[in-house]
């Protein structure tokens, strides 16, 4: 009886902690609107994000998401949107992420620790600089494997 109380106990918490170990998944359909990053190099990958504008049914307003993704060094990205303007997405949420969007990223003096400036955060795709990025909300962030995209 113990051993079987025993093997009921070991197979109940086998299976609570994969379920919970499962990343949650996402498929979007939308357009990538700007992009940002691949400015360094670490461990042969560059690391990018991309905006992608997601259309609701139903609904006028659009939203933004947010997806982080690596690609080797040197990797040109804009084949990403030499594909049909809307597209299908797989991502994977990543928790405690979603952030503030940023249209800037600040200037800081290293000796003064002062904002001398700022820099865009984002580059708008060719095609999408009609588009208005409402910047200052708060957007959900995923990673996203966009090596089967790129290819």
């Amino acid at each position: 009886m113990r051993l079987v109380l025993f093997v009921l106990c070991l197979t109940l918490a086998g299976v609570l902690t994969a379920s919970a170990a499962q990343p949650r998944h996402k498929t979007i359909s939308g357009s990538i609107v700007a992009y940002s990053g691949g400015l360094t190099c670490i461990n042969g990958n560059a690391h990018w994000s991309i905006l992608i504008q997601v259309q609701r049914s139903g609904r006028k307003s659009s939203e933004f998401v947010q997806a982080s993704f690596s690609l080797a060094c040197g990797a040109s990205i804009s084949t990403l949107w030499e594909k049909p303007a809307r597209t299908r997405f797989r991502l994977t949420q990543v928790e405690k992420c979603d952030e503030v969007l940023k249209e800037f990223i600040p200037l800081v003096d290293d000796a003064t620790g002062k904002q001398t400036g700022a820099v865009p955060n984002w580059t708008y795709v060719p095609g999408m600089e009609h588009e208005r990025i409402s910047f200052a909300q708060v957007v959900p962030c995923y990673s996203w494997n966009a090596l089967g995209y790129v290819l």
